[in-house]
């Protein structure tokens, strides 16, 4: 059970990383 838990903070976190770097793009691209 812990590590399923630990895996599923691990995948939050990359949808995390990965909707900031979606976010810095669409910003990056009105500039």
């Amino acid at each position: 059970e812990i590590k399923d838990f630990i895996g599923e903070i691990k995948s939050e976190e990359e949808v995390y990383k990965n909707a900031s770097m979606a976010c810095f793009a669409v910003h990056f691209k009105n500039i």
